[in-house]
């Protein structure tokens, strides 16, 4: 049974927050998702596989072995493949609209909460599909593999209803509020809660701040990489998405900006000038003016780069 894919999740048009209180916290929202999956790996002994047998003796393969895991692959299946291919889509979306925290926790804008839960919503619903499909085909799968493997051993699989019961997933907005509760109970721990908050929030204004530098640093670089002759004086094509991701963010940073990024806004008006009359078709037909733009987009990049100081979030990736 063949899937099809969907398209990228992306975001639906919200209207920008107005007030914009003091507390980082009352501006962004913390969520978290899980994904879990059936293990299509298997450890096997390594008592039976040798370790260079030709330069060691039986004991130093022993003691070589001890220091080396084996893993088998258990069945090759497109629909799990497919599952995998839709949580990723969640987390290119998740890293579009919001601020990576900690591995699937981010930090949401409040004008942004409700595409964000919208496209949650159908990323499970997504999931749910695939993992009915997977296990449709699961039988299949195996049979499939016990011609390819010699060592192949039923017994080592679940059963369907097992198989399906490993892919879960789930999401939640969180609230990182020091409770009432606790001043009753203790005010010199809820003083300690507080003080834990505040730098928590400091943390969660640098980490803000830096991926959106470090988004739009990946964004601009890409462009003037496209927009300028490669080592061999050929010009790059120019698919008719590429200011695409360029748009979406201008689109969006309003309202991503949770921390009054004055470095960022600095770059974002400069390319809001910069935009008009600038469309794919343009840096095409007119080769002048596709090197202006390119010098331009270079320009505007090595002023992002001041403001990433953070070396991890340069990591930043750009999907074409």
């Amino acid at each position: 049974m063949s899937t099809t894919i969907e398209a990228p999740l992306v975001a639906a048009p919200v209207e920008p927050v107005e007030a914009v209180p003091t507390d980082v916290f009352s501006r962004v929202i913390p969520f978290m998702y899980e994904r879990h999956y059936w293990g299509e790996h298997r450890k096997e002994s390594m008592t039976d596989v040798d370790v260079a047998a030709d330069r060691l003796t039986p004991e130093d393969q022993i003691k070589a072995k001890a220091l080396m895991t084996l893993n088998k692959r258990m069945i090759e299946s497109p629909e799990i493949n497919n599952i995998r291919l839709v949580d990723r889509r969640f987390g290119d979306f998740m890293r579009r609209v919001a601020t990576p925290w900690r591995p699937s926790e981010f930090f949401v804008p409040v004008g942004l909460v409700q595409p964000v839960h919208v496209n949650a919503k159908k990323w499970i619903e997504s999931r749910e599909r695939l993992a009915d499909e997977a296990t449709a085909t699961f039988p299949q799968r195996i049979a499939e593999m016990a011609e390819k493997d010699p060592l192949h051993d039923p017994d080592f699989y679940p059963t369907p209803e097992e198989f399906r019961a490993k892919f879960t997933a789930s999401y939640r907005f969180m609230d990182f509020g020091v409770p009432e509760l606790l001043r009753a109970l203790s005010e010199h721990a809820f003083e300690e809660e507080r003080a834990k908050m505040a730098e928590l929030g400091r943390e969660a204004e640098h980490m803000i701040e830096q991926h959106l530098a470090g988004s739009l640093l990946a964004i601009l670089t890409h462009l003037k990489d496209l927009l300028a002759p490669r080592a061999n004086g050929r010009m790059p094509s120019l698919r008719d998405e590429a200011l695409k991701p360029l748009l979406e963010f201008m689109a969006l940073v309003p309202m991503r900006d949770a921390t009054n990024f004055t470095g960022l806004q600095n770059v974002v008006k400069q390319l809001e000038q910069l935009q008009s009359g600038v469309t794919v078709d343009a840096l095409r037909d007119d080769k002048q003016f596709r090197a202006v733009i390119a010098t331009r987009m270079e320009e505007l990049a090595a002023s992002v780069s001041d403001l990433v100081v953070d070396d991890a979030q340069r990591a930043i990736r750009l999907r074409k």
